[in-house]
């Protein structure tokens, strides 16, 4: 079997024999058993990307069977394709996969759901994996599918509890709905190019073989336009951009540790690795990359407004991972495919490393959740808050930091983009608004003065090192990462996109200035403006703090828009949510109990209710009845016979 398959299989196992098992060989046996696994597919993962990257082998694409024959020219198979794109976000998915099951090995503890929980999580690393080494459409929407589900099963795993049922069941039916847009552009696909396997389309495009116009309401569009938004309003759920990011803060309700691997390595991050898988597609339909440079710009914006009026710490983080995902989405507007996994990868270990940074607070404090509560954590938790320092400053990138390198790297491509110098200067302005909400988290949390009883903050204090350790394993890429990664990804063109970064590429032209990390790493001497911007984040973000009055907002007022996330989730229960409802009710009371109910159900049987009767009162049960009943029936059939002329 090849290594690939390694990767892979190995949570899949786990998950099965912890679901199997688990019960009855007791908890060491899950945690090991899961945690084990994914381990094992990191090392492989590594050993892949060392194949693809550094010994520049080719890519790996094999069919493991053929699963559905539609045609000679179109089949459906089962494979893997791997080179040093997957293999990277395979490293990224068990990276912070390992450090999530350590974490929640002390975190779970006391849960009696502990079995369970173990073989979601492995569950929900397989979903991923498959994905990501996916060598076809369908076989990527499986993958796809699979992620949504055991986000499902992960969100609500507090099944008891009213809000986290539903927020699962929201997070499901919002994915379903973007799903729509995937679902239909991989018909597309096959329509256009008569085959799901992504070397194929591939090839068919760069051979420039023709392709036929769409005639949509009278206008005719490139199939490329068509696919590439459809797929892209795919990603739009997955990824949680705006207006379908709605799911994401609420997925808040599941345990801390599934939100640092939701947001951090696995789902959200799924729609972006789709799109620098397909860029040979969006390349060729520049319209739909304006249209997601736009959506990007609102998501990062918006959601960046949003996030400095939270009080949950956990919805902190969550919004300021929907700002950043619309980072990653302007690099993909632009062509920047790159610099967009590039800055994915970073953000997964920071933000995986703030989610459980916040769980390490919120374990502290006995669960609960509101800034307005804590305070001066850094004097009874030292670890976590260097921690949290490092993540926030990786965050609003500092310079230095693994976030300074990835989130640069896309405002330069966006500067020497073809695109509105207004996209430019508002991912600048992003930069602010993440630095207000980054310091804040910081300062709100860990300094200043405690805002809880005395005798409550006297017992605080770092939890345990199951819990600290991972804490420190994602500290370290979140300082150095991006110096490590930034020549190969950027500078070398490592991944295996780079057949798409020619001279007149944004990203080209924004990194051929710079020699190495080192080079980009001064060039803030000589264009200091995100720096500024980051330092009067800081400022405000401390005047912020100093004069909140930590109370609920008025909900008619821009604090209070802003903190309820501009009330697109009442927007929806009153235009959509409510709509639907009479809708469906009308069609209750008209269709189902009237028409079917009524009509079809009750009228049937009421009609053989009624014939069943008449025909009852000719049984009589005397035999002189049923003698004239037959004399009857053949004096009229043979009147019926003489008449038509048949002779008897």
């Amino acid at each position: 079997m090849d290594m690939s398959y390694v990767v892979i299989l190995a949570p899949l196992f786990a998950a099965a024999l912890t679901a199997l098992f688990g019960d009855s060989f007791g908890r060491r046996f899950t945690h090991l058993t899961t945690s084990f696994s994914v381990f094992i597919a990191l090392v492989v993962s590594c050993i892949l990307f060392y194949q693809t990257y550094i010994l520049q082998q080719q890519p790996y694409y094999a069919q493991m069977f053929s699963w559905l024959e539609i045609s000679e020219l179109a089949r459906i198979t089962v494979g893997v394709y791997v080179g040093s794109l997957s293999s990277l976000m395979m490293i990224v998915v068990c990276a912070v996969s390992l450090c999530v099951h350590i974490f929640s090995i002390g975190y779970m503890e006391e849960d009696e759901s502990y079995n369970r929980f173990f073989t979601y999580i492995a569950f929900f690393t397989f979903s991923m994996l498959t994905l990501v080494a996916a060598n076809n459409f369908l076989q990527l929407f499986i993958g796809w599918e699979a992620v949504g589900l055991s986000s499902y099963l992960l969100i609500g795993f507090w099944y008891t509890k009213p809000s986290a049922t539903t927020a699962s069941l929201k997070a499901f039916l919002v994915n379903r709905i973007s799903d729509i847009g995937l679902v239909l552009g991989v018909a597309a696909v096959f329509y256009t190019f008569n085959t799901f396997e992504f070397d194929q389309v591939f090839n068919q495009i760069s051979t420039g073989a023709s392709v036929s116009v769409i005639n949509m309401l009278g206008f005719m569009v490139s199939p490329y336009e068509v696919i590439a938004i459809l797929l892209f309003i795919g990603a739009m759920g997955k990824s949680a951009q705006f207006p379908l990011h709605v799911w994401l803060p609420d997925s808040m309700e599941g345990p801390t540790p599934i939100s640092a691997l939701i947001h951090a390595a696995t789902m959200v991050t799924a729609g972006v690795f789709m799109v620098v898988r397909l860029a040979p597609v969006y390349e060729q339909a520049e319209f739909a990359r304006l249209f997601i440079l736009s959506i990007g710009t609102i998501t990062a914006i918006s959601m960046g407004f949003v996030a400095i009026l939270q009080y949950d710490i956990k919805r902190i983080v969550a919004y300021s991972t929907i700002s950043q995902l619309g980072y990653m989405v302007i690099g993909l507007g632009v062509s920047a495919y790159s610099a967009s996994i590039f800055h994915l990868v970073t953000h997964a270990f920071f933000k995986a490393l703030m989610f459980l940074v916040a769980g390490s607070v919120i374990l502290a404090l006995h669960h609960k959740q509101d800034v307005r509560k804590m305070g001066g954590l850094r004097k009874k938790m030292p670890i976590s808050s260097v921690c949290a320092v490092i993540a926030s400053l990786a965050l609003v990138g500092f310079p230095g930091t693994s976030g300074f390198f990835s989130k640069e790297i896309i405002i330069e491509a966006v500067h020497h983009s073809s695109a509105s110098s207004v996209f430019y200067y508002l991912a600048l302005f992003g930069v602010l608004l993440t630095s207000i909400y980054s310091f804040r988290f910081l300062f709100i949390v860990f300094f200043g003065e405690h805002r809880m009883p005395d005798e409550e903050y006297s017992h605080v204090h770092e939890p345990a090192k199951v819990i600290t350790v991972p804490l420190m394993l994602l500290a370290i890429p979140s300082l150095i990462g991006g110096a490590v990664l930034f020549d190969s990804i950027i500078l070398d063109n490592a991944l295996d996109i780079a057949a798409f970064a020619d001279s007149s590429n944004p990203l080209v032209q924004s990194s051929s200035n710079f020699n190495d990390w080192v080079d980009m790493l001064l060039s803030v001497f000589k264009h200091p403006m995100a720096l500024l911007l980051v330092l009067i984040g800081a400022g405000a973000a401390w005047l912020i703090t100093k004069f909140d009055s930590f109370s609920e907002h008025k909900p008619i007022s821009v604090k209070g828009i802003l903190s309820n996330g501009y009330y697109i989730n009442e927007l929806y229960a009153t235009f959509i949510v409510q709509p639907v409802h009479v809708i469906a009710h009308l069609a209750d009371k008209a269709f189902d109990k009237a028409l079917i109910d009524t009509v079809i159900v009750n009228g049937t049987a009421f009609v053989i209710e009624k014939s069943s009767r008449a025909l009852k009162k000719i049984q009589t049960g005397y035999v002189y009845h049923y003698l004239l009943a037959m004399f009857l029936f053949v004096v009229i059939f043979g009147w019926m016979a003489i008449r038509n002329g048949v002779t008897l």
